[in-house]
């Protein structure tokens, strides 16, 4: 569905299926399959922002969401190696913006962030450190 638009932002990827799927049963021909998917999809992105969690945010038990925090941390822990994956396999070469999700609700911390996603845009930085 994206395909002609200059740019398009979303907040999930083929890789969030990979992550869950792969939690509950791992290491089996749909996940192995669907974690090389996700490495050739990778490559399409101009940037990639990955936003860890904050603890000073909790999810709100919305009856969608799992709210368990075991859980919650695993799948978290699950993101954290596919990115670090992510960086090995492709030697750093991936624009991978690393951001915590409080920066979202922090107005100068935002506009930082929103501008480091706009140089990552321009081509004018690679920048790999938590922001």
């Amino acid at each position: 569905e994206a395909e002609g638009f200059e740019i398009v932002i979303s907040d999930r990827t083929p890789s969030d299926a990979f992550i869950y799927l792969n939690h509950l049963k791992r290491d089996n021909n749909l996940t192995n399959s669907l974690e090389k998917f996700c490495e050739e999809w990778v490559k399409s992105y101009d940037v990639l922002v990955y936003l860890e969690p904050s603890d000073d945010f909790k999810i709100t038990e919305d009856g969608v969401r799992a709210s368990g925090k075991d859980y919650q941390n695993a799948i978290r822990d699950d993101f954290r190696v596919m990115i670090k994956n992510f960086e090995e396999k492709f030697d750093n070469k991936l624009n991978i913006i690393k951001a915590n999700s409080s920066q979202i609700f922090d107005k100068e911390l935002c506009v930082k962030l929103t501008n480091q996603i706009t140089r990552g845009l321009h081509g004018q930085t690679r920048d790999h450190a938590m922001a």
